[in-house]
């Protein structure tokens, strides 16, 4: 079959972040649009370091910070958020989250991640159904297979992008995918 998406190799220091996936990103359930509070986990592959969290919004303005002295596995710290530009489909609105691993004393820069971050919460009621940053919010979705025509699995990005360009004039506002897992972008 051959290779069908984007290869990276990722070289990094032995005592950082584990890869592939250093860092977690979970927004609390009972966030609002007035605060949010925001999980971070970070992966560490070696002992005593300091861990630093920057929140970042769009333009690249601090919106919140955090710091906790990290060990061997998994760090956590919870960051508040205040007055957060929640996410939807409609207002697809990103944060990034800087993660700085740094050594405990000299201050020496060890690692480094970045990871994109939308805050908004979901929810069910039995009366209103699903419910997106507190409020009712109706999908319409597809089921939506890794594969596209003549390209097959190894479709492109700009099939990705047609697509998905195509679904949401039509009103889609949610994705199932089937199968196989999907390419990052």
């Amino acid at each position: 079959m051959g290779i069908i998406r984007n290869v990276k190799l990722i070289s990094t220091s032995p005592r950082g972040l584990a890869r592939p996936w250093p860092v977690t990103v979970r927004v609390d359930n009972n966030s609002t649009a007035k605060q949010a509070k925001i999980e971070v986990d970070a992966r560490l592959t070696y002992s005593i370091h300091m861990v630093s969290y920057t929140l970042l919004d769009a333009e690249g303005k601090i919106v919140a910070m955090g710091k906790r002295s990290g060990k061997l596995g998994s760090t956590k710290a919870i960051i508040t958020v205040k007055n957060p530009k929640l996410w939807s489909p409609e207002t697809p609105y990103l944060y990034t989250l800087k993660t700085v691993v740094k050594t405990v004393g000299a201050g020496f820069l060890v690692d480094q991640h970045a990871t994109r971050v939308g805050i908004r919460t979901l929810g069910w009621s039995g009366k209103e159904g699903f419910l997106l940053n507190g409020k009712p919010y109706k999908l319409k979705g597809v089921c939506e297979h890794d594969d596209a025509a003549i390209e097959g699995a190894a479709k492109s990005v700009a099939t990705m992008r047609f697509r998905i360009g195509l679904l949401k004039k039509m009103g889609c506002n949610a994705i199932r995918t089937a199968h196989n897992p999907f390419a990052d972008e």
